[in-house]
């Protein structure tokens, strides 16, 4: 078990504030309060123990529980294309069916450029001259 360097208490230690409660029946807030801790944590802990024993009261990490997902190399190509092309980055994640943060993370460093911001501009210029509202 990792237990971090600021933890209120262990895994051994929210175990008994909750047997404290369930088989005493002392009210949770006095607990909480004796161990330092918020009420809402100790309600936390209460329904981590019932779901799940003494092995949901050991801290978490807090890192990611899922690998960040990534364009392979030919939809990272379409993406790019597309983009060219002056299409929405909503629309590229439609069309790879990809989410929009995925999409977006690869356009990041030419998003801003200047030079394809006013070729689309001025394409969208164009088109809107060749078919004027009625």
């Amino acid at each position: 078990m990792h237990t971090y360097p600021n933890a209120r208490l262990t895994a051994v230690s929210r175990e008994r504030l909750v047997r404290r409660h369930i088989q005493d029946a002392e009210p949770l807030a006095d607990l909480a309060a004796q161990a330092g801790i918020s009420l809402r944590t100790a309600y936390k802990w209460l329904a981590r123990y019932r779901s799940g024993g003494r092995a949901a009261l050991v801290d978490r990490r807090s890192e990611r529980r899922t690998q960040r997902r990534t364009l392979d190399p030919h939809q990272l190509q379409q993406a790019v294309d597309l983009r060219d092309q002056c299409c929405t980055l909503r629309r590229i994640a439609r069309l790879l069916a990809a989410p929009l943060s995925t999409v977006g993370e690869p356009s990041r460093p030419w998003a801003w450029d200047v030079s394809k911001i006013c070729s689309c501009l001025c394409r969208y210029a164009d088109t809107s001259r060749t078919n004027p509202a009625t």
